[in-house]
């Protein structure tokens, strides 16, 4: 990380997207940190530069717990902001850069923002989702997809209180996209087929499952690990994930903060699990309200166990 800190502060705080051998920027480019393969001036733009030093940050954040780690992705974000036209009604920033300058100007994206969010909490990452335009139309994001693209921005939308719908939608649009790809291989043809051939046709579709059930963005295309709020393990079974009959849904995050309802479906049996705080159990539970919101009990605890009684439902908030 500090080696590319270093050249982007070199480069006038603009991530170069080519180095030479010696380390020298553009080396191989006439001089220009445009027009690396995949960079500046690729027809992607900046964007998958940009989710390269995101997953590097928020990597880094998850090993040393540094909060600056971040930090190189977000000077990136700030400065295409900076660079931001109105055009119609709607914030653009250049998504790429070229021998004339930068160019090919589009609708700001929340996507990066949102995953720094989701892993520090802080209210400058929520600043730099929340100063987008048109926020109403994340409400209409396209359906998940079995490639890993799948946008994060309406369930941010549904866990700021915007979106109540989110889950039943994303559940509809999920279970669409399943059986279209299942439709997909079956009308598949025996002839020569190229090397994505089977990322359009993948039936397993996760996003709703992680966003709503363990609480965080679904990972960065590219890379991207899980970052999320919880984990959960089958405390009888001793195996991880939820217990047979229990639903989870997190529906709130705020100022690191989040509720949660557990439902056990089953009306013969008890299910008991426990809950991680983190995927990778690097955070900790520091209190935990349980039914009523009023009432709070330190546990000072990375694990939470909870039993679950025939039928029952609770609403947790931590």
């Amino acid at each position: 990380m500090q080696s590319w800190r270093d050249r982007t502060s070199a480069n006038g705080g603009i991530v170069p997207d080519n180095i030479g051998l010696t380390g020298k920027i553009g080396e191989y480019m006439d001089g220009k940190w445009w027009g690396g393969y995949y960079g500046w001036r690729w027809p992607h733009g900046g964007s998958v530069l940009l989710e390269a030093i995101t997953i590097a940050g928020t990597n880094g954040k998850l090993l040393t717990g540094e909060d600056s780690m971040m930090d190189l992705a977000r000077s990136q974000i700030d400065l295409l902001w900076s660079l931001r036209q109105q055009s119609g009604g709607e914030i653009q920033v250049p998504y790429r850069h070229t021998d004339s300058g930068w160019a090919d100007y589009r609708l700001a994206s929340p996507e990066l923002a949102i995953q720094l969010w989701n892993v520090s909490q802080s209210s400058a990452d929520l600043d730099r989702i929340l100063r987008l335009s048109n926020q109403d139309q994340w409400d209409r994001q396209p359906p998940p997809r079995g490639n890993g693209k799948s946008p994060n921005a309406g369930w941010f939308r549904f866990v700021q209180g915007h979106f109540p719908d989110y889950p039943e939608k994303i559940l509809h649009a999920s279970y669409r996209e399943v059986c279209r790809a299942l439709e997909s291989i079956r009308q598949d043809s025996k002839e020569a087929i190229y090397t994505q051939h089977w990322i359009h046709r993948d039936p397993v579709i996760c996003a709703a499952l992680t966003q709503l059930t363990i609480g965080g963005s679904y990972p960065i295309y590219h890379g991207g690990l899980l970052h999320t709020l919880v984990r959960y393990y089958d405390f009888n079974q001793q195996q991880p994930g939820l217990p047979e009959d229990v639903a989870a849904l997190i529906d709130g995050i705020d100022n690191n903060k989040f509720r949660l309802h557990l439902v056990n479906l089953s009306p013969l049996h008890s299910r008991r699990l426990v809950i991680q705080a983190g995927m990778f159990g690097e955070h900790k539970f520091s209190e935990v309200s349980i039914t009523s919101p009023d009432v709070w009990q330190s546990i000072q605890s990375k694990w939470l166990q909870i039993l679950l009684l025939p039928g029952n439902r609770v609403e947790t908030s931590y």
